[in-house]
């Protein structure tokens, strides 16, 4: 699943702030990745 933001760096810091199971750090200023707590890989990209 995708997820889109208009700001990276600021759903990446709230994602950091919720203890989110995040996979990766911000990739190519693009995208992060996540897993929820069922540990389905999830996919934040910037739009």
């Amino acid at each position: 699943m995708v997820i889109n933001t208009d700001h990276i760096e600021g759903a990446y810091a709230y994602m950091q702030s919720k203890s989110v199971n995040l996979t990766t750090a911000i990739e190519h200023g693009h995208w992060f990745g996540l897993k929820d707590p069922d540990e389905n890989e999830l996919m934040v990209c910037h739009c």
